[in-house]
């Protein structure tokens, strides 16, 4: 899709990493379970691609995916930042959804990244620092909002705090 010169490359993932996942199994002993993982997944180069082509890949759970023990390597199998490896196949743009208060009264997240604010600029941080730029999603909700469904954020109060404002009283 064209407009006004800009041809639109949604959410493709233009660099495939291999993935190692370290998973800790607890019982009467700890076992550590340390294997990586290929994508297996191969994107085959567009050509003629012109220069205003937003290439941009939707990045919203990679903290959460580090915090989990994911490491990301480069097409060299060197482990490295995601976010350079993006770069340097020529991401040039980052998605960030932010949702309100992604957890719940014990701060355990809800998932799909738990991208609060604070979660946010540091994403937006690390893509800008390798030269790419943010689009920022912003969510009013506390977690995944669709039409099917639509819940309040907790700061927002119960539904008949939202009756009284709405009437204007």
């Amino acid at each position: 899709m064209k407009r006004k010169g800009v041809s639109l490359l949604c959410s493709c993932a233009i660099a495939l990493t291999t993935v190692h996942s370290g998973l800790s199994i607890s019982n009467a002993s700890s076992v550590e379970v340390d294997k990586s993982v290929k994508a297996g997944i191969n994107v085959k180069k567009v050509e003629g691609i012109s220069e205003d082509t937003i290439k941009g890949v939707d990045i919203s759970s990679i903290i959460s995916l580090e915090e989990s023990g994911v490491k990301f390597y480069n097409f060299d199998n060197k482990e490295q930042d995601i976010f350079k490896t993006f770069s340097e196949a020529g991401a040039n743009y980052v998605r960030v959804r932010v949702w309100n208060d992604p957890y719940d009264s014990d701060k355990n997240g809800y998932g799909g990244g738990n991208n609060d604010l604070e979660k946010a600029i540091e994403i937006g941080k690390r893509a800008t620092e390798n030269n790419m730029k943010v689009l920022i999603d912003f969510h009013y909700s506390d977690f995944w909002a669709d039409p099917a469904k639509q819940k309040a954020q907790k700061a927002w109060g119960t539904i008949d705090d939202f009756e009284l404002i709405r009437v204007g009283n």
